[in-house]
């Protein structure tokens, strides 16, 4: 066992005995939040045609080259194509056809003219101003191109990426398994915020805390209670956690106390003890442990300095567990603007 370990080495130790969660199928429509367990590639281009920005009528940029308000090109309209339907005719010289936003563009013509900019006769349109081939026209595979990279591995599933996937016509998506934290808390002290206020009682607030902030990750978070200040039933229910959960954490009994109880219990069920204490304030008394390939990670029963912990140093090894790519906090680099010490 280790004592007094530094920030980084503590993260180093507990995330070289973690390897991410098993990878499963789930339904596009519940894969939000989830975490890509593969890259994944477009099957198809978006657009996969040539489409039309706009309400208008397909034409060719040739008949209106010489258009002007004085001398307007007259066009045949040869066809209507309504919305989800796809033009039957191909466009000739002197000839359009009618067509909606998100319409494919016709065979043989190469420009839009909005609806606002001509002038209808029956079945004659009037234009009064050349384009520019290609005008009006999205290109297929100008938002997606097939064989693209649309989602890496270790990637967060997020909403926009959930549209992008349904555009592709995605059914299931490859995720890893949702990871399960088990949340312990020990202490005579303790109530739950059901009960009534009691003399020299205080209320559990890191077990809500906590597991607030696994949900907020993406993790199932089981409660597992309070546990008096007794080895035994904190051994017991220990390895109860562990039976249930992927990782179990608890809160208060790590210092140097008589009633710091955890680090006997953990051997008692014969975990293996990596580290006691980090070199941090607030957040020193932390003792990591582990069992049957699961860790179990003790923080202090003080609230600021489980908090201060849970991130720097169980966050990391929570993401990399659900298979995140980016698992180590963000580090910047800051001048003080006074002196600190």
């Amino acid at each position: 066992m280790r004592e007094r370990v530094l920030l980084e080495e503590a993260q180093t130790l507990l995330l070289d005995k973690v390897q991410p969660m098993p990878v499963t199928k789930i339904s596009l429509f519940h894969a939000i939040g989830r975490i890509a367990a593969e890259d994944i590639y477009a099957p198809l281009s978006i657009p996969s045609f040539n489409k039309s920005p706009l309400d208008g009528y397909a034409l060719r940029a040739e008949d209106i080259k010489n258009a002007d308000m004085s001398h307007p090109a007259e066009i045949e309209v040869i066809e209507e194509v309504p919305a989800g339907y796809v033009p039957t005719q191909k466009v000739g010289p002197g000839q359009t056809i009618k067509i909606m936003t998100g319409a494919p563009i016709p065979a043989g013509a190469d420009i839009v003219i909005k609806y606002e900019d001509i002038l209808r006769v029956d079945n004659t349109i009037r234009v009064f101003e050349p384009l520019q081939s290609g005008s009006n026209i999205i290109l297929a595979g100008e938002d997606v191109r097939q064989g693209e990279l649309i989602a890496r591995q270790g990637e967060l599933i997020t909403s926009p990426l959930i549209g992008l996937l349904a555009s592709m016509g995605f059914r299931e998506v490859p995720v890893f398994d949702q990871a399960q934290v088990a949340i312990l808390s020990t202490g005579d002290e303790l109530l739950d915020p059901s009960e009534d206020l009691q003399p020299g009682k205080i209320y559990n607030s890191n077990q809500y805390s906590l597991a607030a902030r696994c949900i907020e990750m993406g993790t199932e978070a089981i409660i597992m209670g309070i546990v008096p200040d007794r080895r035994e039933a904190i051994a017991e229910h220990i390895q109860q956690s562990l039976e249930q959960a992927d990782i179990v954490i608890t809160t208060g009994g790590v210092s140097v106390g008589d009633y710091d109880l955890v680090q006997d219990a953990l051997l008692d069920i014969g975990a293996d003890i990596i580290f006691w204490r980090v070199a941090m304030k607030p957040g020193s008394p932390m003792l990591a442990a582990a069992k049957d390939g699961k860790l179990i990670l003790g923080l202090s029963g003080n609230p600021a300095a489980a908090l201060v912990t849970f991130d720097l140093i169980v966050v990391p090894v929570i993401k990399k567990l659900m298979g995140k790519d980016d698992y180590l906090p963000t580090r910047i680099k800051a001048i003080f603007k006074d002196q600190f010490a």
